[in-house]
């Protein structure tokens, strides 16, 4: 009977200490942030209700007056062109990727995707919403570093009418899903909330990537009522009602973190694509309950416009000129970070991807190519060592291009001959 004690001694000791190892790696990994990445689709540097009253935006100015604020953050002048940036930490004229629309092409096969930099970092991935990086099955989000994907593709979207926000075709994993009635933003809240669900026990990282507020400007009529019973016309009070309805789903998700006990270890960062448009297309509603574009488009006014540009910048999305590129960014933690806090560093789009892979506690792979973007956790921590970079993007498809020097902004045609009747300018 000794014997048997003194020969079990030393198994029971071994499997203690690697059950120690193995609940110390599982804590380690449970230890990690999960990160949610949230982008809207047009919403520009004043589309919040802090900037427009009386929108009202509760859940994104929560998060922008206790969270930390990003106020001089600069994407893209268009959709395609940043979602390619955020996803490879790259300007977007070195990826493949300077179409908009339809055609827009996915990176590279060689770029090494956000989500696949997270998956090596050990976290459960998500992806939800607008894609828009390739038509083909190879540039799908499933087969560029997510685990769990149900996208909205552009190729299904063109054969209903482009952007009704109303009864959604989505892709699951890869393959055609179907078309889900209801409202899109709806829709996409859903499945972001369920994948939160699923992987709450586990470090995740959820790419969520909304529509709204692009054009056409489409909500509930009892959204819109609301605004059009404070005097505003009807088609801005689409846009305002719009944009409730999209703070709401943000709410929703802020509300299934609360449920599932994970908000204290959940960094949510929050963004738009890139600048607003003025102009919306006018859609109708058929007997069968979908919508179509009647052909009919809207401009707000000059008192409609000044009252959603109150910051007074200049230009609208797809152009060189800072409203169109000029955004904010959201990082909301107050756990983590020190809240109201409003950072005034230039940072860039191609930013986030090295800070979250840092964050994810993650490396980058020799084969991969040169980030251009650099990690501003520094600045999340309150440190004041910021080197900003230079940026340089251009037009969406017009020749045009914009550089930001040392607080100079120089926009310039490069094609026009003979130089001296450039279109070209310095502005700061």
């Amino acid at each position: 009977m000794q014997l048997l004690k003194r020969s079990i001694l030393p198994v029971l000791m071994t499997i203690n200490c690697l059950s120690l190892l193995l609940g110390a790696d599982l804590y380690s990994q449970h230890s990690k942030p999960n990160i949610i990445l949230i982008m809207t689709d047009d919403q520009g540097f004043d589309d919040y209700g802090f900037r427009q009253a009386p929108m009202e935006t509760p859940n994104m100015d929560k998060m922008a007056m206790e969270g930390v604020r990003f106020d001089r953050f600069y994407t893209a002048p268009a959709c395609a062109p940043t979602r390619s940036a955020l996803m490879t930490g790259r300007n977007y004229l070195k990826t493949g990727t300077s179409a908009v629309g339809f055609g827009a092409e996915g990176p590279h096969p060689d770029e090494y995707l956000l989500g696949e930099a997270m998956q090596d970092a050990g976290y459960q991935t998500g992806m939800v919403g607008k894609w828009n990086l390739g038509l083909s099955d190879a540039e799908l989000p499933s087969r560029r570093g997510f685990d769990e994907a149900w996208p909205i593709v552009q190729k299904e979207v063109r054969s209903y009418g482009r952007y009704t926000h109303f009864n959604a075709p989505f892709f699951h994993n890869g393959l055609y899903a179907g078309v889900e009635e209801g409202w899109q933003v709806e829709r996409v809240t859903d499945k972001a909330i369920d994948f939160i669900k699923t992987n709450q026990k586990k470090p995740f990282f959820l790419y969520l990537a909304y529509a709204q507020p692009h054009e056409p400007w489409l909500c509930p009529e009892d959204y819109q009522q609301k605004y059009i019973a404070l005097g505003f016309g009807q088609e801005y009070a689409m846009f305002m009602g719009m944009m409730e309805q999209l703070d709401d789903q943000i709410g929703r998700i802020m509300d299934s973190l609360s449920a599932n006990n994970i908000e204290e270890n959940t960094i949510v960062l929050f963004l738009g694509d890139n600048g607003p448009t003025p102009t919306t297309r006018i859609l109708e509603q058929q007997s069968n309950g979908w919508f179509r574009q009647t052909g009919k488009y809207y401009s707000l006014n000059k008192e409609e416009w000044a009252r959603r540009n109150p910051s007074g910048l200049r230009g609208i999305k797809a152009t060189g000129w800072e409203c169109a590129v000029r955004n904010r960014l959201l990082v909301y933690c107050p756990s983590k970070y020190e809240s109201q806090v409003v950072e005034d560093e230039r940072t860039l789009v191609m930013d986030i991807y090295p800070t979250l892979v840092e964050l994810a506690g993650g490396s980058r792979p020799s084969f991969a190519p040169k980030l251009d973007g650099k990690s501003f956790v520094s600045l999340l921590q309150g440190k004041k060592n910021w080197q900003a970079q230079d940026y340089f993007t251009s037009e969406a498809g017009k020749p045009q291009m914009r550089a930001n020097k040392d607080g100079w902004s120089y926009r310039f045609s490069e094609h026009t001959l003979p130089l001296e009747k450039r279109s070209s300018c310095f502005y700061s």
